[in-house]
């Protein structure tokens, strides 16, 4: 299925700027034809964040790809907690915008009480949100994507598309133009990003305006952090690709079925066998609850691989994954659906999930 695609990124709270900008594009919201890509950093710096989320939660056709900035915003939502740091990176106008809270220079408690539905919402919407989007030709990402460094050269790790979240997190606060300038590229792919402005295309193109704002379309790379807060605009990428979303089908038990459809698991446990590498991320995933037959839509927003189940409790908690609070190693937990040895052969499978309702 084609789409046209309008991509921007690190918005960082401007919604005047990013309405004006996607009206001049011609993205018009909903339209089945066109598919709104926002590559990270939404919020944080600016004075219009609570209005950003506003928008983009009224549209349907987008896919919200995680931040470095978001990174940091939840850590202080889950923490209730803001440091000078964070009021250094602009995190103190989005608690202001959605909770009231006036952040002084230094740090201090936030307190949330009578704003836990926004609270709730503000998570959620942050971790609903993809670690990166792929298409026919193009990868869309935050800052780059999980890479490894080998002296002065870089190399994207073969299997980014199952890395786990501690892998992700590096790789949004990878600048551009040090894995560009390191050779740290995606063969047959144009990688599309934000995180550094894209104004440093000059190092690369001697004829480039040390003040161009502007895309930055190199060999591989295409930079379109506009740098909103200093240029006062937001570039808008627009392209015309194929996407690559497929279908597949998972039967559940009743009780992960019923807490799926509650949001509280969003999670899904498998083993990586032949049957779940076939999925991408992007994909519609269709569970059917084994005895009742009804069905739950979701969409598979982050896929990571461990060698075993109980290494993912350094990413994820049990009430996500749907086990047991008392349950103090995952692994044992898992063999009452997988071997030793099949987990062994296979490896361990976390698909982070979007319920579509």
């Amino acid at each position: 299925m084609k789409k046209k695609i309008f991509a921007v990124s690190d918005i960082h709270g401007h919604d005047t700027e990013l309405k004006m900008a996607l009206d001049e594009a011609g993205f018009i919201p909903d339209d089945e034809g066109h598919l709104l890509i926002v590559c990270g950093d939404c919020f944080d710096r600016g004075n219009e964040n609570l209005r950003v989320f506003e928008y983009l939660n009224s549209i349907q056709n987008k896919i919200l790809i995680r931040g470095n900035h978001e990174d940091m915003l939840l850590s202080v939502l889950c923490r209730a907690r803001i440091d000078a740091n964070d009021v250094y990176n602009g995190i103190d106008r989005t608690v202001k915008d959605f909770f009231g809270t006036q952040i002084g220079r230094g740090s201090g408690r936030l307190d949330f009480t009578g704003k836990e539905d926004t609270l709730a919402a503000l998570k959620t919407h942050i971790m609903e949100m993809y670690d990166y989007f792929e298409t026919e030709h193009y990868v869309f990402t935050h800052g780059w994507l999980p890479t490894i460094c080998m002296g002065a050269e870089y190399r994207i790790s073969e299997d980014f598309r199952h890395a786990t979240p501690d892998h992700w997190i590096r790789g949004r606060s990878m600048s551009w133009t040090r894995m560009y300038a390191g050779g740290a590229m995606l063969a047959g792919k144009t990688i599309v990003c934000g995180h550094r402005s894209s104004r440093y295309g000059c190092q690369f193109d001697p004829e480039r305006d040390r003040d161009d704002f502007g895309i930055f379309y190199g060999n591989g790379v295409t930079a379109i952090d506009a740098l909103t807060v200093q240029s006062g605009k937001v570039n808008v990428l627009v392209i015309e690709d194929e996407l690559l979303t497929r279908t597949h089908t998972m039967k559940l038990r009743k009780e992960p079925f019923m807490q799926i459809s509650k949001g509280k698991k969003r999670v899904e446990l498998r083993l990586l066998d032949e049957k779940r590498q076939k999925i991408h991320v992007g994909d519609e995933i269709i569970f059917t609850e084994e005895n009742s037959g009804e069905t739950i839509r979701a969409v598979a927003i982050g896929l990571h691989v461990y060698p075993n189940f109980d290494l993912l409790s350094w990413n994820f908690d049990n009430d996500i994954l749907g086990i047991p609070e008392d349950v103090m190693e995952i692994g044992n937990y898992m063999r009452s659906y997988y071997s030793d040895s099949d987990v062994y052969a296979y490896g361990a499978l976390a698909i982070r999930l979007k319920i579509l309702f």
